[in-house]
């Protein structure tokens, strides 16, 4: 039977863990508002000496994500490391491309990921070594807003670097915004070279384990929102693993935001999508 618990002092009870692995988006915040409680969560946890690194899924460099966390009064006092998908995605170009042009795909907001290296932004995608993707213009863009971007791609044969696998999220009153993991699973399909940098994949899981320098699976716990990313990329690397309930899950759930999902609700998910949990909990509060 699935396990769930009430809140994070049940879950480090059942769970005991020195290191904490904690999505952003969907457990800290909905990316303009924090959820109620995580700020008296954080503090408990500091003063139980926990180790948290915050592992986002977001297509932008690290600081940003800092930056958002400052604006809602987390300050670092609170956490020990943030990592993002869009950090790695920029350490990985910065080995491999040193110089030449790459076709950006997303909004302005993120168009400066790669902007300090000594590369060159191009409209002309048969000018380009490859592409990045990091997302929609818009919450509400339709699902086809970049094809004729992947259109040109596919003609010039470019590698696409995914810089947020995430398919979507979703905002504390329930909008659900599209996400790059739509575009890049449709250039795939395409025929496209996709390479995806964040979870569920394991270079991000590897950068986070240096920060931490390197202790035994055992002792880190992950705390996410989504099956697919979160638990799915804890399972793939021995770590247990704890599914927030008020994020994504919660319509697929039946729930209310905050709510407590039953047990056979929630085992039914599991075999459904073909990835458990090693514990649920409605929302990352003590």
């Amino acid at each position: 039977m699935a396990a769930v618990y009430a809140n994070m002092q049940e879950i480090l009870a059942a769970l005991p863990a020195e290191y904490l692995i904690v999505d952003l988006w969907g457990v800290i915040h909905d990316g303009v508002y924090p959820y109620p409680g995580v700020k008296e969560t954080l503090e408990r946890l500091k003063q139980a000496n926990k180790k948290i690194l915050f592992l986002s899924n977001a297509p932008r460099r690290a600081q940003r994500a800092v930056e958002t966390l400052t604006r809602m009064d987390i300050s670092g006092e609170y956490y020990h490391f943030v990592l993002t998908s869009g950090e790695v995605t920029h350490d990985f170009v910065k080995k491999k491309y040193t110089s030449g042009s790459y076709y950006y795909i997303g909004p302005e907001k993120d168009a400066g990921l790669l902007a300090d290296l000594p590369l060159t932004r191009t409209a002309d995608a048969g000018k380009a070594k490859f592409a990045v993707v990091t997302g929609y213009d818009n919450d509400d863009s339709p699902y086809d807003e970049k094809k004729k971007d992947l259109d040109a791609c596919i003609r010039h044969k470019l590698p696409l670097l995914c810089a947020n696998p995430d398919f979507e999220v979703v905002r504390q009153n329930g909008v659900r915004v599209p996400c790059a993991g739509i575009i890049a699973a449709e250039y795939e399909s395409m025929g496209g070279e996709v390479m995806y940098f964040g979870k569920p994949h394991e270079a991000v899981y590897n950068r986070a384990r240096e920060l931490f320098r390197n202790p035994p699976p055992e002792k880190i716990l992950a705390i996410g929102d989504a099956l697919e990313t979160d638990i799915k990329g804890a399972n793939g690397q021995g770590i247990r693993s704890v599914l927030v309930t008020c994020g994504i899950m919660a319509e697929k759930l039946g729930i209310e935001p905050g709510d407590m999902p039953a047990r056979e609700v929630l085992k039914g998910l599991y075999d459904q999508e073909k990835i458990a949990a090693t514990a649920a909990i409605p929302a990352f509060r003590f």
